[in-house]
C-alpha cells in the first residue's frame, strides 16, 4: 500500500525498540510540548520584540488573525517533534504542528503490533463533537492525500482538495455540503493560492466554521526553538513551563539562535573553519517553500566553505522571513531494520493529541537512513517502521 504518492522506501522487518531511558523521554514530551506552546502563545503577546520577529513577512491580516478572539488558546490538535538520536541521547531539533506520516504510523503499527490507536486519537483530536468535518489537502502538499485517506476510512469524515472549498457569508461548504470543522493540511504561505481557503481567518472569527490547526503563523516557526534559549526569556519559559517539562526541553533542545539577532549574543558564523561550520546548522524558520521538506537545511560539515558564505549572505539579505542556526548534534550509527544487518542513522517522530484539556501520546514514526545521509527523511533507500512500544 502506497501511504505517500510518488514515494517509496525499503520495507522494515521490524519495529523499532526504545530503551528505557527513550520511553521515559517520549512519554516527558506529552506535557513538555503542549506545555510549550501554551508559554509560546504567551510569549508572543507580552513582547512587542517577540511579535516583530514572528510577524516579518506575514499578511496582515493573518497577523490579525492570529491576534484574534477567536482563536486565542487555540492549540493544533496534533503535535510532533522531531527526534534524532545520539550518543548522548535524544535531540529535538524540530517541531511540526501540521505533521504528515500520521496514516503510515498507523499502518506500520497494525503490521508490526497487530493493532492502533492513531486513526481514533487523531479523529478524536478535531473532529470529536463535529456535525460535519472535512480534512483539505492542498495540492502543495497532495503527496500526503493516500495516508489521509487511509486514516479516514469508516470515520465520515471526507477527505477534500483545499482549493475546492467553497466559502462564503452563509458558511463553508464542500461540493455543496456545509462543513463545521476543517482540519487543514496545507502551509499558510500557500494560503492565496487557495481559490476561498484565502477567507477562512474571517469565516473563523465570524464564527462560521473551525479550523485546525488554527492558521497562527507564530505556532509554525523554527524561530520558536531559538526563543527558548534566548537569555531575554530565560526567567519567562522559567515562570510560564512546569519545571519538569522546562528540564527535559533544555535537556533536548539543541542551542538554536536567529541568525541576525545580535541580542541573543549568537556564535561567530563568518570565516569558518570546516571544523568550525562542523558545529552549525542552517535552516528557514518558516512561512515559506523552503521551511519544510527540509528544502533549506544546509550543513556545515557538508558544504565547503564559499557555499557557507554564499548562503549566509542569501539569507542575510532577505527581508521577508528568517533562518535559524542551531547546535549540530550528528546522530549516531544504530542497528537497521531492514534485515539486512545495515547500520543506520535514525530519525523519531512521536505524535502527541489533543484530548479534552491534554495531549497523549498514541504512535511513533521512526526512519532508518543509510549512515552516509546526513539529513534523515523519508527517502527511497530509508526504512520507515513504528516503536515497539504501547504509546501512552
Amino acid at each position: 500500500m502506497q501511504l505517500f504518492a510518488g514515494k517509496n522506501w525499503r520495507p522494515a522487518v521490524r519495529a523499532w525498540s526504545p530503551d528505557r531511558a527513550q520511553v521515559e523521554d517520549l512519554r516527558g514530551l506529552a506535557t513538555a510540548v503542549p506545555a510549550f506552546y501554551r508559554a509560546l502563545e504567551k510569549c508572543y503577546f507580552a513582547f512587542d520584540w517577540v511579535r516583530a520577529f514572528y510577524d516579518r513577512g506575514k499578511p496582515p491580516a493573518l497577523v490579525a488573525h492570529q491576534t484574534s478572539r477567536a482563536v486565542q488558546g487555540v492549540l493544533p490538535p496534533v503535535l510532533r517533534p522531531d527526534l534524532l538520536i545520539t550518543e548522548q541521547g535524544f535531540v529535538l531539533c524540530e517541531l511540526d504542528s501540521v505533521p504528515g506520516g500520521i496514516g503510515v504510523t498507523a499502518s506500520l503499527e497494525r503490521e508490526f503490533l497487530a493493532g492502533t490507536r492513531v486513526p481514533e486519537a487523531f479523529f478524536n483530536s478535531f473532529a470529536g463533537t463535529a456535525k460535519t468535518a472535512v480534512v483539505a489537502v492542498s495540492d502543495e502538499s497532495a503527496v500526503y492525500r493516500p495516508e489521509m485517506e487511509y486514516l479516514l476510512a469508516g470515520t465520515g469524515v471526507r477527505l477534500v482538495r483545499a482549493e475546492e472549498l467553497q466559502v462564503t457569508e452563509q458558511g463553508v461548504f464542500a461540493d455543496g455540503v456545509p462543513v463545521d470543522v476543517v482540519y487543514r493540511f496545507f502551509e499558510l504561505f500557500d494560503l492565496p493560492n487557495l481559490g476561498d481557503c484565502a477567507k477562512l481567518p474571517q469565516a473563523v472569527e465570524r464564527g462560521l466554521v473551525k479550523v485546525l490547526p488554527p492558521m497562527r503563523p507564530f505556532q509554525e516557526e523554527k524561530l520558536s526553538l531559538a526563543l527558548f534559549w534566548h537569555p531575554r526569556l530565560e526567567n519567562f519559559w522559567r515562570e510560564q513551563i512546569p519545571a519538569a517539562d522546562l528540564a527535559l526541553l533544555k535537556k533536548l533542545v539543541p542551542e538554536t539562535w536567529i541568525v541576525g539577532d545580535e541580542t541573543a549574543f549568537p556564535p561567530r558564523l563568518e570565516n569558518l573553519t570546516q571544523k568550525e561550520r562542523a558545529r552549525w546548522v542552517l535552516k528557514a524558520s518558516g512561512f515559506s517553500p523552503l521551511a519544510w521538506g527540509s528544502r533549506s537545511v544546509v550543513i556545515g560539515a557538508d558544504v565547503p566553505a564559499a557555499r557557507w558564505e554564499r548562503e549566509l549572505a542569501a539569507i542575510k539579505k532577505n527581508e521577508k522571513i528568517f533562518y535559524v542556526c542551531q547546535r549540530y548534534r550528528k546522530p549516531c550509527r544504530v542497528p537497521g531494520v531492514a534485515g539486512d544487518g545495515a547500520m543506520a542513522r535514525v530519525r523519531i517522530c512521536p505524535y502527541y493529541f489533543k484530548g479534552g484539556n491534554a495531549f497523549f501520546w498514541a504512535g511513533t514514526l521512526a526512519t532508518f537512513c543509510p549512515p552516509d545521509k546526513k539529513i534523515i527523511h523519508g527517502m527511497s533507500v530509508a526504512s520507515l517502521t513504528c516503536a515497539a512500544v504501547p504509546a501512552g
